[in-house]
């Protein structure tokens, strides 16, 4: 196979010979440059001097008298000329994302020679349309005016805007072009009709001698003019990158732009008579693949090519090249590559927004933008830069012990100082303004790098790429805004302008020396041929790439005026697409087969065209590779019993203490009595910014424990009376902040300061708290027993059962919220946050796991009261046992003790005692039951219990 190159190679070898030096050659790109410049090396037997190889952006730069300028500075200008004719004053960081849509209409507008008073009167007025367009057809102005009657008789604000926006465009384009020229500045489309106005004046003299233009198709209305002004007026040449299947046929979409230029006056005589009919005659091997998902294509190619190199004796890894239309592959690419390729060339445009690098940027942005004014940090941007590859794994054991930390001690706002002494120091360090922030954002961009270098010695050269493009971007930013004196922003805007510029980077990785495989997106081909070829992601949307319809000018006035639409972009992608099969020997192109979000799943048209139209369609062999998983139903989760069996270390007088939830749990769920209690598998450990249920219950409880514990501490007097509840009420509030303290971990001398859904929990807890207090109140007088009486308490109780035939001992024990007594009657009192009921079906229902209204609740604060009894037997009369609930204390009737059903009676339990020597005989057989060997761990048949069950990812429920 001879390539494009190198046929253009010879040919100028040939005709030029010793007057190389003074021949210029233009080529589309720099890349097709840089392998032209390989290709003549080797038609060359002596040393002699080279032509000049140059882009045609370039060659177009090099004679115009405007400098091409930063993107940034161009949205800066634009910007002004903007506030100058618009009524409102938009801030830069809200401007800059239509800015640059309105940056791209501009661009149109000067590449294709269009007249940007005419296409914005128009917008502004459409009867224009009629009086000066009448060349047009009457379906196209009736669309145009179906446009403007879609606002309807009344527009909303945003629309208004808009329209508002629309009739000042002609002046804000006329106002930032003679800023830009004041200043010697432009765009590309500005510089390009500078060069022709220039063309233009008598007195232009072409700096070139000689003019080569190879390998152009889809010109903008500019560079045919340039091009065709050279060609009228200089010693010029152009060679067309073609093949005869494709321009000979109408019916072929890849050759509307050149049989366009063939019918050109000037462009047409530089045409050959005839193309070469690779595309037909030169034999083909093609393989259309269709696999589920960009990621299985990757795995596929990288498979494939490892056979491919395996069964090849003669293999070049110069002669292949994958093709990526879908950008995000190149890194799923990269990794599945085979071990045996040495070198990779990558020749492509790539979003930053898709690398590692950008999500951690996006955290430290965050990091900085949400810190408090004493300098501390938000936990969450805290955790996800810990927690990043880029600092966990150079401080691995430190950063993991300090995430522990942060999250079993709920740390929400994190000091700064916490990270003394360690790498990530630098990292957590607080910024006051944009100077110190940028210098900041410096400092972790060495640090990352000096970081990849050690740990990945030389593998971590696309990272490093990625790294120095963000930092030039962001120093041309803060340069920017330093020089531009009448443009003040502050912090916030800064950082959100930053984040929005980092987005809509794109990192053009561009390859050298031109070795190995080549990795390359769909525009990086022109020019080049492979023998061997993978074209992945060809499917409609991605091959050809979807429209980019964000524009002010709308379809009908962009094909009225002569402005790009989707068919010439459809007409570029076909010739692309074409042009690069022509030569090829081996091609194997992939598809998508799932469809996701709208795309995937269809096949290319192009690869339509070529089964339906093709001569030799019959030789395309075609494979859908299956990727249908058989789902299995899950199966039951059991969990049988080892030797020495963890739940020894509840046996025994020393033995660990089980308390009441987790017997309860059992009941629940066997397996997760086993998950938590005898595996010690942590609940997953969350930071909560705001109080949920179960926090809730804890404030609550710790009030009540503060304002009683203070009362009997002020008067030395476990009695309360009526005269005490003044003091009481009076001292929530502080009860209530010290509650939300000890949540957040927040230091007394530390503001604190309720906002969000934490100011309506503490109104509700404060409400159900004076509640509380008025139900104690009625109550009153009454002596406190224990405020959140524990085992420290002495509140554990030993139990005998048989464990394979020997008698064992188990401490069961808990802390009770609250025990009050009152004329010799003893209340076990339990505070619920929740809807907990009062009604006891029967004592055996409380030991029933299948019984859906078991009372969890009654069982708990009877296993209390018995725990209680068993070491206070001489306390009182009698014993009560009841609930504050949240939903039941706020009745009229409110009574806190539970009733048990009896004869068909609900009953109110005056004395628990007569109930607990039959409590106490089932809870020996239930503890038997856990204890026993033979017992199996079993899932819960309740599959509604496990919908919050914090172990359903392990039991996959």
């Amino acid at each position: 196979m001879k390539t494009f190159l190198a046929e253009l190679a010879s040919y100028v070898h040939e005709q030029y010979g010793a007057e190389l030096e003074n021949l210029t050659i233009v080529f589309p790109n720099r890349r097709a440059g840089l392998f032209f410049r390989k290709e003549l090396a080797q038609v060359i037997d002596q040393p002699i001097w080279s032509p000049e190889i140059i882009s045609m952006d370039d060659f177009i730069k090099s004679m115009s008298s405007l400098q091409a300028c930063h993107k940034l500075k161009l949205s800066l200008e634009l910007h002004k000329a903007y506030q100058k004719h618009s009524k409102g004053k938009e801030p830069f960081d809200k401007f800059y994302y239509w800015g640059e849509v309105l940056l791209r209409d501009f661009e149109d507008i000067d590449k294709y020679a269009g007249s940007a008073n005419k296409i914005f009167e128009t917008l502004k007025d459409q009867k224009l349309i009629e009086q000066e367009f009448d060349y047009l057809e009457e379906e196209q102005i009736a669309l145009i005016k179906s446009f403007w009657k879609s606002f309807g008789e009344k527009r909303s604000k945003h629309q208004e805007d808009f329209v508002e926006t629309w009739k000042i465009l002609a002046n804000v384009y006329k106002d930032f072009q003679e800023s830009l020229k004041e200043q010697g500045l432009g765009y590309t489309g500005m510089i390009h009709r500078d060069l022709i106005a220039k063309l233009h004046d008598e007195e232009f003299t072409s700096p070139y001698t000689k003019l080569l233009f190879a390998g152009f198709n889809a010109l903008t209305v500019t560079e045919e003019n340039i091009i065709t002004w050279f060609c009228k007026n200089t010693s010029t040449e152009i060679i067309w990158d073609a093949d005869n299947y494709y321009v000979s046929s109408t019916d072929q979409e890849a050759g509307n732009f050149l049989r366009q230029y063939k019918r050109h006056k000037i462009l047409g005589d530089t045409f050959p008579k005839s193309f070469e009919s690779n595309f037909i005659d030169q034999e083909k091997d093609i393989t259309y693949i269709g696999v589920a998902k960009g990621i299985g294509q990757t795995k596929w190619v990288g498979e494939n090519l490892k056979n491919y190199i395996s069964s090849t004796s003669n293999f070049v890894e110069e002669n292949t090249a994958i093709v990526l239309p879908d950008e995000n592959l190149l890194f799923p690419m990269l990794h599945s590559l085979p071990e045996s390729i040495k070198k990779v060339n990558v020749t492509m445009g790539y979003p930053l927004k898709n690398t590692a690098l950008y999500g951690f940027f996006m955290h430290l942005l965050d990091l900085q933008q949400t810190k408090s004014k004493e300098g501390k940090f938000k936990y969450r941007a805290v955790l996800s830069i810990l927690k990043h590859p880029y600092v966990l794994q150079n401080e691995h054991e430190k950063i993991t012990s300090i995430i522990n930390h942060i999250i079993e001690n709920n740390i929400t706002q994190v000091d700064p100082s916490t990270f003394q002494g360690l790498q990530a120091e630098a990292i957590f360090k607080p910024t006051k303004n944009i100077d110190e922030f940028c210098k900041y954002l410096v400092e972790v961009l060495i640090l990352v790098n000096k970081n990849l270098e050690s740990n990945f010695k030389g593998d971590s050269n696309l990272e490093q790429e990625v790294i120095f493009r963000f930092y030039t971007e962001l120093n041309k930013l803060h340069e920017l805004f330093r020089n531009e004196g009448d443009v003040k922003v502050g912090f916030g805007t800064f950082v959100n302008l930053l984040k929005q510029v980092i987005m809509n980077i794109r990192i053009p990785f561009a390859g050298e020396p031109l070795e190995g495989i080549q990795l390359m997106g769909v525009l990086e081909t022109r020019n080049l041929d492979f023998e061997n070829l993978y074209i992945l992601s060809v499917n409609e949307t991605s091959f050809p790439a979807a429209p980019n319809t964000q524009s002010f000018i709308p379809y009908n006035l962009r094909k009225g005026f002569g402005l790009p639409t989707f068919e010439q972009a459809d007409a570029m992608y076909a010739y692309l697409f074409y042009r690069i099969l022509q030569r090829a020997k081996k091609i194997t192109i992939l598809y998508d087969t799932e469809q996701s979000g709208g795309k995937g799943g269809e096949m290319s048209r192009f690869l339509y065209q070529l089964i339906y139209e093709h001569p030799n369609r019959k030789d395309i062999k075609r494979k859908v590779l299956s990727n249908s998983a058989v789902l299995k139903e899950n199966l039951p989760i059991s969990i049988q019993r080892t030797t020495p069996d963890r739940l020894d270390k509840y046996l025994g007088s020393s033995g660990k203490i089980l308390s009441p939830s987790a017997i309860n749990t059992y009941l629940d769920c066997p397996l997760k009595f086993y998950f938590r209690y005898i595996a010690n598998i942590k609940e997953p450990s969350i930071i909560k910014e705001e109080v949920d249920p179960m926090i809730f219950g804890n404030i609550l409880h710790h009030v009540m424990e503060t304002l009683y514990s203070q009362l009997i501490n002020r008067k030395n007097n476990p009695e309360i009376t009526q005269t005490d509840f003044d003091f009481l009420r009076k001292n929530i509030d502080s009860a209530l902040e010290n509650g939300f303290r000890k949540f957040f971990d927040i230091d007394n001398n530390e503001s604190f300061v309720f906002e969000g859904r934490n100011t309506i929990i503490k109104s509700i807890i404060k409400k159900m708290t004076n509640k509380i207090l008025d139900i104690d109140a009625s109550y009153a007088p009454f002596e406190i027993v224990g405020m959140e009486y524990g085992v420290e308490n002495g509140n554990s109780k030993q139990i005998e059962i048989n464990v394979n035939e020997t008698k064992q001992n188990i401490r069961i024990g808990g802390t009770i919220d609250r025990i009050d007594l009152k004329d010799g009657v003893l209340r076990v009192i339990d505070y619920k946050s929740g809807k907990d009921e009062k009604k006891i079906h029967s004592l055996e229902s409380l030991f029933d796991p299948d019984f859906s209204m078991r009372n969890k609740a009654g069982f708990q604060t009877l296993l209390y009261a018995d725990i209680f009894n068993f070491n206070n037997s001489t306390i009182g009369k009698k014993i009560e046992i009841g609930v504050y609930n949240s939903k039941g204390i706020f009745n009229d009737t409110f009574d806190p003790r539970f009733e048990i059903s009896q004869n068909k009676k609900n009953l109110k339990i005056e004395d628990c005692r007569s109930l607990l020597q039959e409590f106490d005989e089932q809870l020996q057989k239930l503890l038997e039951e856990i204890f026993n060997p033979r017992t199996i761990f079993k899932q819960t048949t309740k599959v509604e219990r496990c919908q919050f069950c914090p172990y359903n990812v392990n039991c996959k429920r």
